[in-house]
């Protein structure tokens, strides 16, 4: 096994060119396990497309400026920073009087962008700062909404989030998808803040998923006589489900094929909805979180580092 690593499937985009998953799970990736270790080969199908709602995003921008309406702006995903981000771009590109008067004022907005963990703060770090140069930056140390509401409320009873801080009445404005918790707005909601939601991006399937992942499942190497598919949502589970009928399940050729989730929302919706069980749920949704999870799960199974097919 150690000539072949273990074929890794992680469904989902990467992050960036060094995403957390690849640096931990590449081959002879450092670990603090000291016995014989398992090498890994991470590859990535994307399971969905994200659009910008830019129907929604650009009359925020547009003058008189309802924006400094909000003390500050909430985002729990990178993919609702890229969206307000393609807003901002496409404001300022636009060659008009009104364009640029819109944009001059964007400029003195000085309310706070809060984020959910570290992923999320450097989008905003790297995409936001020249359209909202006096915009503050906080929550990277959140790791779910629920920290970032707490964290918010810290920020309320202390005196660092105050109504009227970006310039006007409204309060906090969360963008986020068309599927999202509703933590932030409650918790808020019950320290008699007003949240107004606001969806700026779509998400949809990849038409190409259950084809891609077909064909990755039956080009793969099958020496090594094991390989892992991992689930960082429930969306695209039928043809999760459908890909794996076709190319082969549990077994395909003597390769042995397990699937992990993230997180037990996943697997019990794999459950509920497809009467689908994955094999291993990550205790933490983490690359050491699942990695701790699928090692768990092979020596359990009498898949050690040295295993031949």
């Amino acid at each position: 096994m150690a000539d072949h690593p273990i074929p890794l499937i992680l469904l989902k985009t990467p992050t960036s060119a060094h995403d957390s998953y690849t640096s931990h799970f590449a081959p002879h990736a450092p670990t603090s396990n000291p016995s014989p270790s398992y090498s890994y080969k991470p590859t990535y199908i994307p399971v969905l497309t994200h659009t910008p709602v830019l129907s929604s995003l650009l009359p925020l921008l547009r003058l008189p400026a309802p924006l400094s309406l909000y003390s500050a702006l909430v985002f729990t995903s990178a993919r609702a920073v890229d969206a307000f981000a393609s807003a901002l771009s496409s404001l300022s590109s636009t060659t008009s009087p009104e364009a640029e008067a819109e944009a001059e004022a964007l400029l003195h907005y000085n309310g706070t962008l809060y984020a959910v963990g570290p992923a999320t703060a450097s989008s905003l770090r790297t995409s936001i700062p020249p359209y909202l140069p006096h915009a503050k930056i906080h929550g990277e140390e959140a790791g779910s909404g629920e920290a970032l509401a707490e964290i918010m409320l810290q920020d309320i009873e202390s005196g660092g989030l105050t109504r009227g801080g970006g310039g006007g009445e409204e309060e906090v404005l969360f963008l986020c998808g068309e599927k999202h918790r509703d933590v932030i707005p409650q918790r808020l909601g019950a320290a008699g803040w007003k949240v107004r939601e606001m969806v700026v991006y779509r998400t949809d399937v990849r038409e190409a998923f259950e084809q891609d992942l077909l064909a990755r499942l039956r080009e793969m190497d099958d020496r090594v006589g094991v390989r892992w598919i991992v689930l960082f949502s429930a969306a695209g589970g039928d043809a999760i489900v459908n890909a794996l009928g076709e190319g082969g399940g549990s077994r395909n050729g003597g390769t042995r094929t397990f699937v992990a989730c993230i997180g037990p929302t996943t697997a019990e919706y794999m459950r509920r909805q497809f009467g689908f069980e994955v094999h291993v749920v990550a205790k933490k949704p983490s690359p050491e979180g699942l990695r701790a999870g699928i090692e768990k799960f092979m020596m359990e199974v009498g898949i050690t580092p040295d295993f031949e097919k």
